[in-house]
């Protein structure tokens, strides 16, 4: 009996894996950061994409290759649906695809984001002074499509986006700071979902366009300043069909696209709970989730760790 109760003393806890929740281990991993994925797992995307490398700048991947946000504490995966650039010129460049209306601009050298060399666009004494995108992409009437900028405030310190259609002589427009978006016309169509967002002194100002017509659209980014010299650093933008976020798609003399990502998950089948780990460390749960051979989470995705638990973990 003694040597019974010293040898149950000194048992050490039954082995649970670095993934366990509770003590009970996931049923399949897919531990992006560590590169680690059940048997039959695969990827591929057959066209280059965008990545962020550590210092939060654009980092170009090659086709078939797993994207990466490595500025955060874990390395996320970037997963994607395909997207189309319809801005001929995503990069906004006096001489390539963009033109001052009622502005002054010239161009710079900055390499923001590793990515954009910018322009810099000052107001000549009215709000709606602005770089336009010179080749009109074609919009659908009732259609939502995201648009996407990049910008650096100058001394105007906000930037409106103008959307417009010439022949029924209305706009659309929202205007920004760093922190405050908002809208103050739509009149050609509807502006939803709207964002801002700043790295590396960088604001990305997103939002879902609806128009009211079907034609082409007239696109511009300026200062929102009546106040003469007053500017803003224009770097880039995109206008994509539907409401799905996307990295930016680079575009130069056509509409350019990124390919799915497309995944082989190689989930068992059964319910589950799923636990999304996200590259700050916190977590994301779904209960009580069937999955099986053709299972595969919603896209976009960006998360460092997914794993299946038995149902009743989390």
């Amino acid at each position: 009996m003694r040597v019974s109760l010293l040898q149950n003393a000194v048992r050490r806890p039954a082995f649970h894996s670095a993934h366990a929740v509770g003590g009970i281990d996931p049923v399949a991993v897919w531990d992006f950061a560590q590169g680690e994925f059940p048997q039959g797992f695969g990827h591929t995307r057959t066209s280059v994409g965008l990545g962020i490398d550590a210092s939060g700048n654009f980092a170009t991947i090659g086709a078939n290759m797993l994207r990466y946000d490595r500025s955060k504490a874990l390395p996320e995966v970037i997963l994607e649906p395909s997207a189309t650039n319809i801005l001929s010129f995503g990069e906004a460049q006096i001489g390539a695809g963009w033109t001052p209306s009622g502005a002054s601009a010239v161009n710079l050298a900055l390499d923001a984001l590793g990515q954009f060399a910018g322009c810099r666009v000052a107001s000549n004494g009215a709000t709606w002074h602005r770089l336009l995108h010179s080749e009109r992409p074609v919009l659908a009437s009732g259609v939502p499509y995201r648009v996407t900028c990049w910008l650096e405030l100058g001394s105007s310190d906000q930037a409106v986006i103008i959307l417009r259609d010439n022949t029924g002589g209305t706009e659309s427009r929202l205007q920004a700071t760093n922190s405050t978006a908002t809208v103050q016309s739509e009149l050609a169509g509807q502006i939803t979902e709207i964002s801002t967002s700043v790295s590396l002194g960088v604001l990305e100002l997103s939002c879902v366009f609806t128009p009211n017509f079907s034609r082409d659209v007239n696109f511009g980014i300026g200062p929102a300043s009546s106040v003469a010299g007053q500017d803003v650093i224009i770097l880039g933008a995109q206008v994509t069909m539907g409401t799905v976020r996307s990295t930016y798609v680079h575009s130069f003399g056509g509409a350019a696209t990124r390919a799915a990502d497309i995944v082989t998950w190689a989930a068992p089948s059964g319910e589950f709970d799923l636990r999304l780990t996200m590259g700050d460390g916190t977590h994301r749960d779904q209960t009580n989730i069937s999955t099986g051979t053709s299972w595969a989470p919603e896209m976009p995705l960006r998360a460092s760790k997914l794993a299946l638990y038995p149902v009743g973990t989390l």
